[in-house]
């Protein structure tokens, strides 16, 4: 088991509780996606997503480790253009595979949108943001292109 992995382990069971942070009240808004981080100690963070109902995020990456954990709605997740899985009902609280940096990922969700958790683990405090700020391949949109000229 990895670093992450074991942090959200610790997350999910209570143990570990959310705690207010300098990104506390802070939401992103994109095309496709809004976004708040819940939780950012170390080099470890974790970001709430809410995924716009009939949207797609194009294949992706960042410049750190991730975990999804997938909460609610219907979405398609794929990584590398190939591996895809369907989450929905049945799937709460389901603990996706580690990402690492730089692989590629993206989504389609479904008409009733869907909710994620994504824990990630930094390599460097200074960098620590928003994934949709640290995001590297098309941006999702005009709002989305917006944001990443805001806090380049």
């Amino acid at each position: 088991m990895t670093y992450l992995e074991h942090f959200a382990k610790l997350f999910l069971s209570g143990e570990i509780k959310p705690n207010v942070n300098e990104f506390s009240g802070q939401v992103m808004v994109t095309d496709s996606t809004s976004s708040t981080i819940i939780f950012a100690n170390g080099y470890f963070m974790v970001e709430q997503y809410h995924l716009f109902p009939n949207t797609t995020t194009p294949q992706h990456s960042h410049p750190f480790s991730s975990l999804t954990v997938y909460q609610a709605g219907e979405l398609t997740a794929k990584r590398n253009n190939s591996l895809e899985y369907t989450y929905c009902n049945k799937d709460i609280n389901y603990v996706g595979k580690e990402l690492p940096p730089g692989e590629q990922h993206g989504f389609t969700v479904g008409a009733k949108g869907a909710t994620v958790l994504v824990f990630s683990q930094w390599t460097t405090l200074k960098d620590r943001m928003s994934a949709v700020l640290k995001y590297q391949g098309t941006a999702m949109g005009p709002l989305h292109e917006k944001l990443l000229k805001e806090f380049a």
